[in-house]
């Protein structure tokens, strides 16, 4: 969906372990990936789950986010590309995800999206 198209009725509510609370429709089928960041790392407040067709692009090709503008600054430490084109639908692979994000601020994931 769009961004600028969700509204709050689009909001779905889970626990830790992706099982909706509340909220209509049901969980995105990589939950996985997101939750387990955020058990990785307590400081994750957000995920922005994005499919940029330039960030896509970049991911395939093998490269990472060049920094060369200070609107840029928050991945100057680099962004690890997660090197599989899987879609991220259960715990291990989204334990993979996070274990490549490691502490820096985003992940590339290769051949997903578009």
């Amino acid at each position: 969906m769009p961004p600028g198209k969700v509204a709050m009725r689009d909001i779905i509510v889970i626990d830790g372990e992706g099982q909706k609370l509340e909220g209509f429709g049901e969980p995105n089928g990589e939950t996985s990936m997101h939750t387990s960041i955020y058990k990785a790392r307590p400081d994750v407040q957000c995920i922005l789950h994005y499919h940029p067709d330039e960030l896509v692009a970049v991911a395939a090709a093998g490269q990472g986010i060049k920094v060369i503008a200070n609107c840029g600054v928050d991945f100057y430490r680099g962004t690890p590309i997660y090197d599989s084109p899987l879609l991220i639908r259960n715990r291990q692979l989204g334990d993979q995800v996070a274990e490549i994000l490691g502490d820096r601020n985003a992940v590339l994931l290769r051949g997903h999206g578009g």
